[in-house]
């Protein structure tokens, strides 16, 4: 298992994480990582082409809010503690989304 260089953890700046998080896409993926705890990139939406569904992790993933790792042949996302430790009133948020529906 290897991990993909990711953004140090002093770029967790505000203005990059709510960035990502605007895309009602990227949010759907981080409320499932805090539910599942580790997402497949295949796994994520199947209705979407491969490379947009990329995209989207790349965006996380340079903001800091995910890292990936290579298992195998797939990538596998996972919420960054320091997104999680830093960001926990808004991670508490997300997860609420589906219960408030």
């Amino acid at each position: 298992m290897t991990s993909q260089q990711n953004t140090p953890t002093d770029t967790l700046a505000p203005e990059h994480v709510f960035a990502a998080l605007s895309d009602p896409l990227r949010l759907r993926i981080v409320r499932r990582l805090a539910a599942e705890g580790r997402l497949g990139c295949s796994q994520i939406d199947h209705n979407l082409s491969l490379s947009t569904v990329s995209h989207h992790c790349k965006v996380l993933r340079e903001a800091g809010i995910v890292t990936s790792e290579a298992v195998g042949t797939q990538r596998v996302l996972v919420l960054r503690p320091e997104f999680a430790w830093q960001f926990a009133g808004v991670l508490a948020t997300i997860a609420e989304l589906d219960k408030a529906k």
